[in-house]
């Protein structure tokens, strides 16, 4: 079990969205040269929740998922699809042995864009974070 595994997985099965990146969602951090557009994802933080007694099997760590593009309208357009995928998502994420998520949380957005000198090329893109409420089981 493996929330980042399953973050994937739910993500690439969502057809709004690899009509606009296929396969290109990474891990971390996107292989260079990647063809824009892509989206990447990675694990902000996991702060446990903590008993007395003994602890829960509950946690709720925040995933941030950043979209690429060219384009600034279609950096938002696919991190719109994102947020259409997670917002309020419950129920097992990807497939079968993956975490139960009992809601996903939109938490936060913001934009950037990124300048490359040699190329002269400008690169648009969107951070949003989701705080994933989940169990292992």
């Amino acid at each position: 079990m493996n929330l980042p595994s399953g973050l994937y997985t739910e993500l690439a099965a969502t057809t709004d969205l690899t009509a606009y990146v296929n396969t290109r969602i990474y891990p971390m951090i996107a292989p260079q040269p990647a063809a824009l557009p892509y989206i990447v994802y990675h694990k902000i933080s996991d702060v446990r929740i903590h008993a007395m007694k003994e602890d829960v099997d509950l946690y709720h760590p925040r995933m941030q998922i950043a979209t690429f593009s060219t384009s600034y309208l279609q950096a938002h357009q696919i991190a719109d699809v994102v947020e259409s995928t997670l917002k309020d998502f419950y129920g097992v994420l990807g497939s079968s042995d993956q975490p139960t998520v009992q809601r996903c949380f939109f938490d936060n957005e913001t934009e950037f864009s990124t300048y490359d000198e040699l190329t002269g090329k400008i690169t648009f893109g969107v951070y949003q974070d989701y705080i994933i409420w989940h169990t292992t089981a």
